[in-house]
């Protein structure tokens, strides 16, 4: 019968380790609009440059060479068919693996490129020389207007930076590795589009956030003050009412507000503190009232996702960057308007390019304190 699925690039690492023989050796290009540069080899990966195969000028540059130990368990075995078992599904493959855990680790956008190579699956098995095969080139992350709306993902990255918690991934449970492939899935594929579609950006972060936050235990707390937190409109109404009435009220709307209060607990365990360089304190997104932005954007995704109705423009616009160089924090104007809808400061309270700041650094807090323990 078919085993449990973990993610390929966890399986075949762990079969690697294992000492299980190399069955097949692919190489791949890695797309990306930052220049990537330096070495990196952990187990049965290297991301290396080979100016043999890619013009280090390209986007497509540097390459991945994945040994192969593992291959997924046939879906039918003596007759039996594999029961269903989504568990590791993300909609990708080992390349969108490695590339996924570099672009959150790096927090740089890399997808895999359209030149692939591989050998080890023909008559004369590792013996011959790779093979080219066809694979979709991704499309252009570039903002179509030139403007950037992610501008910390761009410019130089050594790849070596990623190395201890790429390394790590293979030590971490199946559960917990799952759980960081798709939260870096989630990730590389919304600062992918980011440009062209900053709504799914932010729709795509806070799921990452949200399937981390699922890993994160929350603290006991009775229900009726978890009320207050979320709903304290429905609290109040709650006033005056038996207490033991109040709670059982109060815990009868638990499960509607269940992951807000995750997505609150992990964010409020691993935010990582404001960045170095900051704009004038205009522009700068309070840190101490945090807990209330959190609440509002997880609204906004809710809405999104539901209601069809995007996040606030204002919030999607590329950050603006005066003399200094140091982009701003948070839209600015006291009231801000854009395709027939009208917003007020209070509506607005952060840009994508700063909940990437926060969003990046806590996965990457969290990943790093699960591959300590692991």
């Amino acid at each position: 019968m078919m085993t449990a699925m973990g993610t390929a690039l966890w399986h075949n690492w762990r079969a690697h380790d294992s000492g299980v023989d190399l069955v097949e050796r692919m190489y791949f290009t890695v797309a990306s609009d930052a220049t990537l540069v330096g070495k990196l080899q952990a187990g049965p990966l290297l991301v290396y440059h080979d100016e043999g195969l890619v013009d280090p000028r390209s986007n497509e540059c540097p390459i991945i060479r994945t040994d192969i130990h593992w291959t997924p368990p046939d879906l039918v075995v003596s007759g039996d068919l594999a029961a269903t078992d989504f568990t590791a599904y993300h909609g990708g493959d080992v390349a969108d693996e490695v590339t996924a855990l570099l672009s959150l680790a790096l927090r740089v956008r890399c997808k895999p490129g359209g030149r692939w190579w591989t050998h080890g699956i023909g008559s004369g098995g590792l013996d011959d020389p790779p093979f080219s095969m066809d694979h979709p080139q991704p499309t252009s992350p570039l903002h179509p207007r030139g403007r950037e709306v992610l501008p910390r993902l761009t410019g130089r990255r050594d790849v070596s930076g990623a190395a201890s918690l790429i390394a790590a991934f293979p030590t971490l449970t199946e559960k917990k590795s799952i759980a960081v492939m798709k939260a870096a899935r989630q990730y590389q594929l919304g600062m992918w589009v980011a440009n062209e579609d900053p709504n799914l950006a932010w729709i795509r972060l806070v799921g990452a956030l949200e399937v981390a936050a699922n890993e994160v235990r929350t603290p006991r707390q009775p229900y009726v003050e978890r009320a207050r937190d979320l709903l304290p409109d429905f609290a109040k109404t709650l006033e005056g009412l038996n207490e033991e009435i109040a709670e059982n009220i109060a815990k009868s709307i638990a499960p509607l507000i269940g992951s807000t209060r995750k997505f609150l607990r992990f964010l409020e365990l691993y935010c990582p503190p404001p960045p170095s360089l900051r704009p004038s304190k205009d522009d700068q997104v309070d840190w101490r009232t945090l807990d209330e932005t959190y609440k509002l954007i997880y609204q906004y995704r809710s809405s999104a996702l539901h209601g069809g109705r995007p996040f606030p423009q204002p919030m999607c616009e590329a950050p603006r960057q005066f003399d200094d160089g140091v982009p701003i924090e948070r839209p600015s104007g006291l009231t801000s308007g854009a395709y027939n809808a009208s917003w007020s400061k209070a509506d607005y309270p952060m840009l994508l390019a700063t909940f990437e700041y926060i969003a990046q650094g806590a996965l990457v807090a969290w990943w790093s304190q699960l591959a300590a323990t692991s």
